[in-house]
């Protein structure tokens, strides 16, 4: 009898911890699935704010008011452009002539019109709060020479400073000091001489310019 009574308790304990046990382990797999459903959250909000090139490039991107922009220079080097810059691990992206820049936005991404660009300097301008429009759109980083470390950011455009590339392999030389971005549009003036539309970035002058096409300048691809 007093064996049984022995087992009786034991037995009655271990199904009144059933309850307990079962909690615990539900307790337990929810943490598991919750913490799964986070990293999914957590990726898909990386790769959100993600873009790849043909190459499988990856880039980051930035939303700028109602635009979502490209945050890194374009570097995909295809068999139909030539990619040109100075640095082997491509740092600062490719440089293109004009007609390049317009193949190498990957389908849902296209090179900004004139008026894509104008739209982003005039959102940087009613949003900044930096002390211009040029500080607002580079990095803060050394490699802008007038403004080392100055540059507010202040939307993620992060803007870093490029030489131009020229028709015949030579560089301007003036690397440090501005940032070049083709549009996809032209001018054809009254002495029928055509060139492209780029964004110019730089403390003297952010704003549109015209610029000969041969000429090798970064991209930043705009999504549709």
């Amino acid at each position: 009898m007093k064996s049984n009574k022995t087992v009786n308790v034991c037995v009655g304990e271990f199904f009144k911890t059933i309850p307990v046990l079962i909690s615990v382990f539900a307790l337990a797999v929810s943490g598991i699935a919750c913490g799964g459903s986070d990293k999914d959250e957590d990726e898909e909000e990386l790769e959100a704010n993600t873009m790849k090139d043909r190459s499988g490039n990856k880039y980051k991107t930035v939303v700028i008011g109602s635009q979502t922009w490209m945050a890194e220079n374009m570097k995909y080097m295809g068999v139909d452009v030539q990619c040109r810059g100075r640095s082997d691990d491509l740092k600062y992206g490719c440089l293109y002539n004009w007609d390049d820049a317009k193949k190498v936005c990957p389908d849902g991404w296209h090179l900004p019109t004139k008026k894509d660009f104008d739209d982003l300097l005039a959102y940087a301008d009613a949003h900044r709060t930096s002390k211009s429009v040029f500080l607002s759109l580079i990095a803060k980083s050394d490699d802008w020479k007038d403004y080392p470390s100055q540059g507010g950011d202040d939307f993620g455009f992060a803007a870093l400073p490029t030489e131009q590339a020229f028709s015949d392999g030579s560089f301007s030389g003036s690397a440090g000091f501005a940032a070049y971005f083709w549009s996809s549009e032209e001018h054809i003036d009254a002495d029928g001489i055509d060139n492209g539309w780029r964004l110019r970035v730089n403390g003297v002058l952010t704003a549109m310019e015209l610029m000969n096409k041969d000429v090798g300048d970064s991209v930043r691809c705009l999504k549709d």
